[in-house]
């Protein structure tokens, strides 16, 4: 966890770490829909392009393997689910969760 977020500081990125055990439901909502419902129309230094990338535990979904990283593409409010894109794409495509 703390080598992928310095994997993006090195980049140059700003980066912003949150693990799950330090936040609610509710403000991982809300940096989800900042994340995936902004338009992207203005682009201004104040308000930078976000990205959010998720760790999570593989074992949950049904799959192989233990921890991975991946981006949240979307989300759908209705259904309260987020779709992965798998970084892994020979192994599993998109999903949504």
């Amino acid at each position: 966890f703390r080598t992928f977020h310095c994997l993006a500081v090195c980049q140059g990125l700003t980066a912003q770490s949150q693990l799950a055990s330090a936040t609610t439901v509710d403000e991982f909502r809300t940096a989800v829909r900042k994340a995936c419902c902004s338009t992207g129309d203005n682009p201004s230094e104040d308000e930078p392009d976000l990205f959010l990338v998720i760790s999570y535990s593989r074992q949950i979904l049904q799959q192989t393997g233990i921890g991975h990283f991946s981006p949240v593409a979307a989300y759908d409010e209705s259904s309260d689910a987020v779709l992965i894109l798998d970084v892994a794409r020979f192994k599993y495509g998109s999903y949504w969760v």
